[in-house]
């Protein structure tokens, strides 16, 4: 199967990158103000470090497998097949689960009079349409479109810190320690969506390091992350964040871009149906 081994390192690390950026996308940022207040961004900094350490964890046995003591056992028929039932059910539950989520957010922000049913069969035709190119083609896409919806995000962070309010961080620790500390830690389900890496392995080069290209995309998707939770809670008293649906979108709602774009809202709904289609197309192979 070597001529099916086309995924390089950047399509790699831009794969992970995506998987988890999709939750900033559909909302799931509002769980750290919902469970933290005013600390949601200690929190999301606490969860991803956490994250990032549980990662790195489990890619080095995974690098390790063939050496460990229960190497023998994956090699069983059952064992297998079990795992790859569980994993079928995962990814089947994430896309649909995904297009749910992404249908209502497009439905929140620019169609609200769209039926749901209208824009699921959009997202279901975009998906196919991918999909129809074969799973080199997405691998391939997600290298040359993910960095673009990547600098969409950053640019609506970094020029959103211009209208920042620092005072409503305080209290620093929020709702207390122990929401930020302990009950935080369930917002670990952000980042679940990282398991798609160890099941790319055969399509992966032989010079793919899978630990440091999946932690570099992984650790990139954590930052952004924490820079959205920091500045949309500075834009935003906790109170109001907390009953914002998606707290990235208000941002670009706010800033503005010179005369060529009078709002962000054009370049954050391309990178959104960009990083949609690439996801949704993923969760299918």
């Amino acid at each position: 199967m070597t001529h099916r081994r086309y995924l390089g390192k950047w399509e790699l690390g831009c794969i992970v990158f995506n998987a988890l950026l999709v939750k900033i996308f559909t909302g799931y940022p509002r769980r750290f103000a919902e469970i933290c207040g005013s600390g949601g961004a200690l929190c999301a900094l606490v969860t991803g470090a956490i994250f990032l350490i549980l990662f790195y964890c489990a890619l080095t046995l995974y690098e390790k497998r063939d050496r460990l003591p229960w190497a023998r056992l994956w090699r069983n028929h059952a064992v297998r097949l079990v795992v790859f039932a569980l994993a079928t059910a995962y990814f089947l539950f994430s896309l649909v689960y995904g297009l749910r989520a992404f249908t209502a957010v497009l439905q929140l922000i620019s169609y609200p009079a769209a039926p749901a049913w209208f824009l699921m069969i959009f997202f279901g035709l975009g998906v196919a349409a991918v999909m129809f190119c074969g799973v080199k083609a997405v691998f391939r896409m997600h290298s040359l479109c993910v960095l673009y919806v990547g600098i969409v995000v950053a640019v609506i962070v970094i020029t959103g810190v211009k209208y920042a309010e620092p005072a409503h961080l305080t209290p620093l620790w929020g709702n207390g320690p122990a929401s930020v500390l302990g009950r935080g830690i369930e917002t670990l389900f952000l980042y679940s969506d990282a398991v798609v890496v160890f099941f790319l392995a055969s399509r992966q080069r032989p010079e793919v390091k899978t630990r440091r290209c999946a932690m570099a995309g992984a650790a990139a998707a954590v930052i952004l992350n924490v820079a959205v939770v920091l500045v949309a809670s500075m834009n935003q008293p906790y109170e109001v964040t907390q009953t914002i649906a998606v707290p990235i979108y208000p941002l670009t709602k706010v800033v503005y871009f010179g005369k060529f774009w009078s709002r962000l809202d054009a370049l954050y709904l391309i990178a959104f149906l960009i990083s949609a289609m690439l996801y949704l197309s993923l969760e299918l192979f």
